[in-house]
């Protein structure tokens, strides 16, 4: 994923307004969505039509037709959307089978007869998820795969809804934020060519103590009032607690630097063999010829059905911000804030935050704004500054795990957004609104401790300049005693 950045040639321009036209197709997404949203109606299905408005109004006014139409097929065609899109469907396959096996009654069973329930599952639900995603590295792929699973069994147990709802999702950016494997990180390191073990390590106090203010959070606000749950769509017993296992492969894996694509494999694997052996599912399950002509043929079908929303709205989505890129606009705006803004360190951190920040809510990508921000931006304001590598590559970080998961037009919210849908439809369960994204607590609480770091000085030194530091410690002191 780090070898392929997003093109940023510049040959596009428009009858109205010239390269500021590149904006249009972008705008007209993001105020459809909004406007959908305000209305109720905001699944990822229903913005398939903003999607091709934006496109086809794009295409109207740009000068250079040819170019515009290239410009769509760079951004569908990158291979970061390619790899975002095939761990949604490996991940959903593998959350429709722990569901169609059973595990939301061997979880309802578990913290039934412990005396879990209320806020306390909420902070279990969170820590889930930044488990499985700390060892996936994809927030996304956590959220399609538990939010089968955990929300009808938070709602069961008397969660609130909201804060349920926002601990799967601050969970996945949790573990997105400090796994090794996740493209952000990698990609962030990557830009600013920074040891893997110095951005990790000097990510950690900033990303836990984020946690730990999100854990409050949730167990102050995480009570509610039981949901009945369909108790004939569940099966209520231990042995169904079983097909955990395929998620703990699915971490082991990923540690052991597999790929993502890999991991899932071994997971969905593991899940199955399990399912069939305690007898929750048989093979026709999975897959069988149907009977009736557009019935579907099983699991693995209906665990990819479930994901063709979010990865139409993925394309449509690569395709306009790939014109706002080739309009030069980017190149523009990062031109300006380099040249004017930044006159000393601490403005440069500010910076780079800040350019993480907004690049992430250009780019739905993380990874892709990382590719664009890091090299442009970041690299040459931490060298002028004598910003550490790392320092500077967990700003990046930082700031696309922060504002871009609060926003509802952001794709990881989508996403996220859709798996809890497709489980409350299933599971006949109240379902909030969208806008409850606005006070996702981990996004605001790492949000505000790198703000803090950035004010006060706290941790701005990389890890490798500490090492430095240390071993300059202990030469003088070493001279000390031989003289």
């Amino acid at each position: 994923m780090m070898n392929e950045s997003i093109s940023t040639k510049s040959n596009l321009d428009f009858y109205i307004f010239n390269k500021w036209g590149g904006l249009l197709p972008f705008l007209v997404i993001i105020v459809s969505i909004i406007t959908l949203s305000i209305e109720g109606n905001n699944t990822s299905k229903a913005f398939w039509a903003s999607g091709f408005m934006a496109m086809a109004i794009g295409l109207v006014f740009s000068k250079n037709k040819k170019d515009y139409c290239e410009s769509l097929m760079t951004g569908i065609a990158n291979k970061n959307s390619a790899i975002i899109i095939l761990a949604w469907i490996f991940a959903s396959i593998l959350g429709k089978i722990l569901v169609g096996a059973g595990l939301v009654g061997g979880l309802l069973w578990l913290f039934s007869t412990s005396g879990v329930t209320g806020s306390m599952f909420v902070v279990i639900t969170f820590l889930s998820a930044a488990l499985l995603a700390s060892g996936t590295g994809t927030s996304n792929g956590t959220a399609i795969a538990l939010a089968p699973i955990l929300y009808p069994a938070g709602l069961y147990l008397g969660c609130d809804p909201v804060f349920l709802a926002l601990a799967l999702l601050s969970g996945g950016v949790l573990g997105d934020n400090i796994a090794p494997i996740s493209d952000t990180t990698i990609v962030s390191a990557y830009s600013q060519n920074a040891k893997m073990q110095h951005v990790v390590r000097s990510r950690m106090p900033f990303a836990l103590i984020a946690g730990a203010i999100s854990i409050i959070v949730f167990y102050i606000f995480g009570n509610g009032t039981p949901v009945k749950i369909d108790i004939n769509l569940v099966e209520v017993a231990p042995h169904n607690l079983l097909l955990l296992l395929s998620l703990v492969v699915v971490i082991l894996s990923a540690l052991r630097n597999g790929h993502i694509l890999e991991s899932l494999t071994y997971g969905i694997i593991t899940a199955s063999v399990t399912a069939l052996l305690i007898g929750s599912l048989t093979l026709n399950d999975f897959f069988s010829i149907p009977e009736v002509r557009g019935v579907t043929t099983g699991i693995i079908q209906k665990g990819i059905d479930n994901i063709v929303s979010d990865i139409m709205f993925v394309l449509f989505i690569m395709a306009s911000v790939q014109v706002f890129i080739n309009s030069g606009l980017l190149r523009d705006f990062i031109d300006t804030m380099t040249k004017t803004i930044a006159t000393n360190k601490k403005q440069a951190e500010g910076l780079i935050f800040g350019s993480s920040i907004l690049g992430s809510m250009i780019v739905p990508s993380n990874g892709g704004s990382l590719l664009l921000i890091g090299p442009t931006i970041a690299k040459p304001l931490a060298t002028k500054f004598k910003i550490a590598k790392s320092r500077a590559a967990n700003l990046l970080d930082c700031g696309v795990c922060s504002i871009f998961y609060l926003v509802p037009w952001s794709l990881a919210v989508v996403v996220w957004y859709s798996a809890l849908e497709n489980a409350a439809i299933q599971f006949n369960l109240p379902l909030p609104d969208l806008s409850m994204t606005f006070i996702t607590p981990y996004p605001w609480a790492l949000f505000l401790v790198m703000l803090f770091s950035i004010i006060s000085g706290w941790k701005s030194k990389g890890i490798e300049e500490e090492e430095t530091d240390l071993l300059n410690f202990e030469h003088k002191g070493s001279n000390k005693s031989s003289y």
